[in-house]
């Protein structure tokens, strides 16, 4: 280990890396994600009770029991407005709930009526509260009405996907063009059983944040999808133009700009603030993506690579000190080169030693990395996490490194849609992503 070597030395050659040149298979996002029923969540809403909604063709509603469920009782869970879902049924039918309490599923299109506000309940289950604020109730009777003022057993459903897993679904209007996040029978994560099984675990336990550094080219730190998941640095005052902590750098609120050696590590590029929305994108807030970090991660901007995409290792060995000076668990690095640099594997070395994920993409060269190494990614440091990229069908993504010895995982990583700066969103691909 480097960090037992007493020969090595941080003025070793500074050497360059730079953001791996993104491949140009990506799609535009389909316009509209109610147009595409077959990449959105199908859940089934079982009762206190243990019955299960069931839709008839000829549009009334009804609970019933089932040892195993029915067609019927499989329903398209539709983003429809901020916090807001709508239930399309097997029959090409919306949920809707009247004014006069009658819930029933025979509407072609969706309009208010048909808007749901999802509830989230402390034991994992979900209600639903129709346009008129009233809840949806499953009767002892059997039918489905949506009369209640107020939430209870009653007005409770566990909210199941067709393999009988619990699931949480953010209102984020472009979640269903997340495929990497969940798309139906198919290759993904199955972010919205993980957000699931966090919100039952967490219980009244207030969790801690997890702190992300994206060591990249910046973050758009004023977007409306991530302002409110970025990191503050209590130790400065915000606007003051003072270094208030002390550390060298004036105002570094959010992170750090290593390349102009400041403290405002806004993204001049577009890569950084990419990651960052996979990461950490604010979930649930009908707003655009959701980032697989939910609302529990926090983003420290640490900007090294310029506006072209390059930068200096001894500026990536700063980054990484700057991280793990102030808390970082997890370091997001989607840069590289094939030139090996001893002062940034014992940075990484020190870095892991203080508990911090270094995760690092394998490279979009489309080679292996066992025969032809790229650097972060190929340290042999046990807190290198090395990443390469899958595609919609769950394959190696054709530009994508790989390696058996060398590359630790894969994750989705073609036509990916994020955050970009300006408050825009964007589909790329990548290891990086």
């Amino acid at each position: 280990r480097l960090q037992d070597d007493p020969s090595v030395e941080l003025a070793v050659p500074d050497t360059m890396v730079h953001i791996e040149p993104l491949p140009q298979e990506t799609s535009e996002p389909t316009e509209s994600a109610e147009s595409n029923y077959s990449s959105l969540p199908v859940v089934a809403l079982q009762a206190y009770d243990g019955r299960y909604l069931s839709a008839a063709p000829d549009g009334s509603l009804n609970m019933v029991s089932w040892e195993e469920i029915e067609a019927s009782g499989h329903f398209t869970v539709i983003p429809s407005g901020p916090g807001l879902v709508s239930f399309r049924t097997v029959h090409g039918t919306f949920f809707t709930a009247e004014d006069t309490g009658t819930v029933k599923a025979n509407r072609q299109q969706i309009d208010d009526w048909e808007r749901f506000k999802l509830v989230y309940n402390s034991n994992g289950t979900v209600s639903l509260k129709s346009f008129f604020g009233l809840y949806v109730v499953a009767e002892l009777s059997g039918m489905v009405t949506a009369t209640r003022v107020r939430h209870d057993a009653w007005e409770a459903f566990n909210m199941i996907n067709l393999d009988g897993t619990t699931q949480r679904f953010p209102d984020d209007p472009d979640f269903p063009l997340l495929w990497g996040m969940y798309q139906r029978g198919g290759d993904h994560i199955h972010a919205p059983a993980a957000w699931s099984l966090a919100e039952k675990s967490a219980g009244p336990v207030e969790w801690q944040p997890v702190i992300v550094a994206i060591i990249d080219t910046g973050v758009d730190y004023n977007h409306e999808d991530l302002k409110g998941q970025m990191w503050v640095n209590s130790g400065e005052v915000p606007g003051n133009g003072i270094d208030d902590d002390g550390n060298g750098y004036v105002d570094d609120v959010h992170g750090v700009n290593l390349v102009d050696d400041n403290g405002d590590p806004y993204d001049d590029q577009q890569h950084g603030t990419h990651c960052a929305g996979t990461v950490a994108a604010a979930s649930n807030n009908g707003c655009g993506v959701a980032g697989i970090g939910w609302n529990g991660v926090q983003i420290m901007a640490i900007k090294f690579l310029d506006a072209s995409g390059s930068g200096r290792t001894s500026d990536a060995v700063r980054a990484i000190d700057y991280a793990v000076a102030f808390g970082a668990k997890v370091a997001s690095n989607s840069w590289g080169g094939f030139q090996q640099n001893p002062a940034l594997q014992l940075a990484i070395e020190r870095a892991e030693k203080a508990g911090l994920l270094f995760v690092a993409a394998a490279g979009n060269s489309g080679t292996n990395n066992d025969l032809r190494p790229q650097f972060p990614a190929s340290y042999s440091t046990s807190g290198v996490v090395s990443v390469a990229s899958i595609d919609q069908g769950g394959s190696l993504s054709s530009f994508s490194c790989y390696g058996k010895a060398s590359v630790d995982l894969a994750a989705p990583g073609g036509n990916i849609l994020s955050t970009i700066p300006n408050g825009g969103y964007n589909v790329l691909s990548g290891t990086s992503m």
